[in-house]
């Protein structure tokens, strides 16, 4: 009998893999127990991604010249004020974006 259960457990992952050779109860067997962690995204990922998607998808529309911080923060779903948070300026969004790119 084989069984694996994996719990979260905090800011950790759990998991259990269990191998039995019998079902008497005083049959040998193995068990494997490791932690490991989750990769994790955070909010400011998932905003800066959706900024920089938004950048992108006006560039390719209107260009440099028509790509304006109002437009993106619209598109994005986000205010200005945060845009600017993690972007300084339009050039600074599209050089993320060129890099990000290459």
């Amino acid at each position: 009998m084989n069984s694996r259960r994996t719990d979260f457990i905090g800011t950790f992952y759990a998991s259990i893999d269990l191998e039995v050779l019998s079902p008497e109860p005083w049959a040998l067997g193995s068990l494997n127990l490791s932690f490991f962690t989750m990769p994790q995204t955070t909010k400011s990922d998932e905003k800066s991604r959706k900024i920089l998607a938004a950048v992108r998808s006006i560039l390719a529309r209107k260009g440099y010249v028509g790509t304006t911080i109002n437009l993106v923060a619209a598109e994005a779903g986000v205010s200005r004020g945060l845009l600017h948070y993690y972007f300084k300026n339009k050039e600074e969004m599209l050089a993320t974006v060129i890099r990000d790119n290459m």
